[in-house]
């Protein structure tokens, strides 16, 4: 697995059909984590301005800044449509 690239959990494997996503998450100091994110049965809606402002309020993305919690792996995918984290590798 690529470190900091999240995809979804394909079947078979650990977390399916409990998590949506998963990612190797590298710092910047090189610690790693794997880290499985993400509800299976909800749609996921980056293209609706209003439901990304609702969501980063709900879950305090502003102050999220550890690449290797949960916490920050949606906000990040959210924001970019590629899902890559490659901007959280200098915190």
């Amino acid at each position: 697995m690529e470190p900091n690239k999240p995809r979804r959990i394909r079947r078979g494997e650990p977390g399916y059909g409990r998590k949506k996503f998963v990612v190797l998450a590298r710092n910047a100091s090189g610690e790693e984590r794997i880290i499985r994110y993400g509800d299976p049965n909800a749609e996921i809606r980056r293209d609706n301005e209003q439901a990304r402002a609702n969501f980063r309020s709900r879950h305090n993305c502003d102050d999220a800044t550890d690449i290797l919690t949960a916490r920050v792996l949606p906000t990040v995918a959210q924001e970019r449509k590629s899902g890559g984290l490659s901007r959280w590798q200098s915190h």
